[in-house]
């Protein structure tokens, strides 16, 4: 390494830190967090990303609609598709009625954010002008984590 060089530290989320990989046991209700950076809104010094917080809204594991996604209760910004979206990190875990403590807290990768479901109704025209409102619902769908390694594997796109 060159002298003007500075060392960086990487850290990724692994199939590791998969749901049923470890001893975090995820349910509806679960607290969560997620973290990016929503239209490229980031400390620009430290270059971290912005972290909120929420909970999981929908049955875990069971296709929303059919299709591979859960539903997480989140006031999230604009633009944050693609955030990561993993258990609330913890240092104590409880397991078959056994406490697991560690030094350094564990989580459970859930998921890709992938935008919020908007109810729009119907057009309302006005000479040229169309009118059309939207309704947000607060909650936001997330791709199943288990889609990641098949994408990154396999390319499948996710329509």
């Amino acid at each position: 390494m060159a002298k003007d060089e500075i060392p960086i530290a990487f850290s990724c989320v692994g199939e590791d830190d998969f749901p049923g990989m470890n001893k975090i046991n995820v349910e509806v209700t679960d607290d969560i967090i997620i973290a990016g950076y929503p239209k490229g809104f980031h400390d620009k010094f430290n270059k971290f990303p912005i972290v909120k917080t929420g909970i999981i809204s929908s049955r875990w594991l069971s296709p929303f609609q059919g299709e591979h996604k859960f539903l997480i209760d989140a006031k999230l910004f604009p633009g944050s598709s693609g955030s990561i979206v993993m258990s609330k990190p913890t240092n104590s875990v409880i397991d078959n009625g056994s406490i697991f403590v560690s030094e350094n807290k564990q989580f459970s990768f859930l998921g890709i954010f992938s935008g919020e479901p908007l109810q729009i109704s119907d057009p309302i025209e006005m000479d040229e002008i169309i009118i059309t409102t939207k309704k947000s619902f607060n909650v936001g769908f997330v791709w199943y984590f288990y889609l990641i390694p098949e994408i990154i594997n396999d390319g499948v796109s996710i329509s």
